[in-house]
């Protein structure tokens, strides 16, 4: 039952899934920025092409893995193993959330028909992965202190996280626009939050999705630089490294070969 979930790969690759409004790329000079990640025990480095055009997230091999088109607001999901991309719109959004009910219609039926034994234990699992329903999560507050910071030679001042009433972290932000690539960076994180709202509106359930641990500082208007805070009992912590002027080729393209995932236009 839960194989059947599963096997829409979108639902696993959704940390990167970034849709959005159209952001203004005039003016903006070409930068890599380089970002270390840490989640519990997982660390990553994450590698962004920032151009006038375009804004491109890289693997740890240095391929894209998500593409951002700045003009029309169309993001492209690369998946190198399967040699295949996916255009994120609106109309996609919806075919993927249709596939979502219709694998999650098919799953409970399944769940349905096993003896009762193993039918609680195929619920509570595709409870896991669907997310229960809980209270609505306490609001984020932001206090900034006396302290400043400086991460990959740019400014930024301390603020203390909230989380309710109860301190969980702290996080050095700075305006973006004081960021090369910053404002494309926050334009990210705000298509990245409207995306995942988007697909759960269209849902029978909510989704236990992945989430990017920088999207709950949205509400803090500003780019965070560094980022320490537990939440769940887990330690996340994100640094920027480096802004480095963008060397290469000009804008990532889909690799030649790759096929549609979503088995053509809608």
């Amino acid at each position: 039952m839960i194989k059947t979930l599963y096997r829409y790969p979108p639902l696993c690759g959704l940390t990167l899934m970034l849709l959005g409004t159209e952001v203004s790329a005039a003016g903006a000079t070409p930068v890599r920025l380089d970002f270390d990640q840490r989640i519990g025990e997982r660390s990553e480095r994450i590698g962004m092409r920032v151009t006038p055009s375009q804004v491109a997230v890289l693997d740890a091999q240095q391929r894209p893995s998500l593409l951002f088109d700045r003009r029309s607001a169309v993001l492209t999901l690369l998946d190198h193993e399967q040699r295949s991309y996916r255009r994120l719109d609106p109309a996609r959004i919806k075919r993927l959330a249709d596939d979502v009910n219709a694998a999650l219609t098919q799953a409970r039926a399944e769940a349905s028909a096993l003896p009762a034994a193993e039918r609680a234990l195929a619920e509570q699992r595709l409870q896991e992965l669907l997310g229960a329903p809980g209270k609505p999560p306490a609001a984020v507050h932001f206090k900034l202190t006396a302290q400043k910071g400086e991460f990959a030679d740019q400014a930024c001042r301390w603020h203390e996280i909230r989380t309710g009433s109860t301190p969980t972290g702290r996080v050095c932000a700075a305006p973006p626009t004081q960021v090369p690539g910053g404002e494309a960076v926050m334009a990210l994180l705000g298509a990245m939050a409207k995306t995942y709202d988007a697909l759960n509106r269209q849902t029978l359930l909510p989704l236990a999705l992945p989430a990017n641990p920088l999207l709950p500082l949205l509400a803090l208007g500003q780019l965070p630089l560094s980022l320490e805070e537990t939440r769940a009992g887990v330690m996340i912590r994100s640094r920027l490294l480096a802004v480095r002027p963008l060397e290469g080729a000009a804008d990532l393209l889909v690799p030649a070969g790759f096929s549609d995932g979503f088995g053509g236009t809608p």
